[in-house]
């Protein structure tokens, strides 16, 4: 079976209930864990410019956009830049 068929079968993540109490298992899941929380603190400060700690506890959402929510955050991205240039001496412009 190839590792990745849970992506189009959730049941099959199940199977890693066999693998709880094995100490390496373990020590392999907190490994991955922690690397990928690590390229999220990473991705926050490059995106947002806000240091995070890798300790920290992480709640993420994800959610899918609508079109108006999408074309609205566009404009308020606009009136963003817009306010910002505005606030610009002629020499920052």
């Amino acid at each position: 079976a190839c590792h990745s068929d849970w992506i189009t079968d959730l049941y099959k993540v199940q199977e890693l209930r066999k693998h709880a109490n094995d100490p390496q298992f373990q020590a392999e899941w907190q490994a991955a864990k922690r690397a990928a929380k690590l390229r999220a603190v990473s991705m926050i400060e490059r995106l947002c410019g806000v240091k995070v700690s890798p300790d920290a506890m992480f709640d993420v959402q994800v959610k899918r956009i609508h079109e108006y929510k999408r074309q609205l955050l566009n404009v308020l991205g606009i009136v963003h830049r817009y306010n910002t240039i505005k606030a610009m001496t002629p020499e920052q412009r």
